[in-house]
């Protein structure tokens, strides 16, 4: 899939609507914007589902609506942030995000991998319920990075799921009052934080 055309002097701007679209392409750029086109998400998802067999697949730089992972392969964002204004959810495959930052205004679901020594933030006090991270696979936050989770105001959001979940800093910041989180999903689950745990920011009730 391409917007716009090289050397063309017009910007074209494709909106999505509430289409699902599949990007199967296996040559590792299977989405491309050109010059000053654009994409106006609307409610749309996007599901990158081809493998790239002589390395990475890169992820386009737009703002999702919802993005969809399901490929075996590596899947590295072209710059940062990457965001998505609803879900993201890796169904196989690996999400590769270094130190670029990943921003999910709704629930992240990982049953494949997120690696991530960047920011990470999920939720949003706009997005009600918003900010569940369900992990079936494997999350890992190394280095120096930060997760951030937030929901609405009587909202509540659950950081769990049956997967390996490795926060470097996490914290629990609403943004809005009267919010609920809930750490675990299940029994005897483990949740690791290498360095910090904030519970609330000074100013809301959580």
């Amino acid at each position: 899939l391409q917007i716009g055309k090289a050397g063309d002097g017009q910007a074209t701007t494709l909106n999505t609507a509430n289409r699902t679209w599949t990007l199967q392409g296996t040559d590792g750029n299977p989405f491309n914007i050109i010059g000053a086109s654009s994409l106006t998400a609307s409610t749309s998802t996007f599901s990158y589902e081809g493998a790239n067999a002589g390395g990475d697949t890169t992820i386009q730089d737009a703002t999702y609506n919802n993005l969809t992972i399901n490929a075996s392969d590596t899947f590295v964002p072209e710059a940062s942030p990457l965001v998505t204004n609803t879900d993201l959810t890796i169904t196989t495959g690996t999400l590769s995000m270094a130190s670029n930052t990943l921003t999910v205004k709704d629930d992240l679901t990982v049953s494949g991998t997120l690696t991530i020594s960047g920011t990470l933030g999920v939720g949003s006090s706009g997005v009600s319920n918003s900010g569940d991270i369900s992990v079936a696979g494997t999350l890992t936050q190394s280095s120096s990075g930060t997760t951030t989770v937030k929901t609405s105001s009587s909202g509540s959001a659950t950081i769990g799921g049956a997967g390996s979940l490795t926060f470097y800093n996490l914290d629990l910041a609403p943004d809005v009052n009267g919010s609920t989180l809930y750490l675990g999903s299940a029994g005897s689950q483990t949740i690791s934080v290498s360095n910090d745990l904030t519970i609330g920011n000074g100013s809301n009730t959580v």
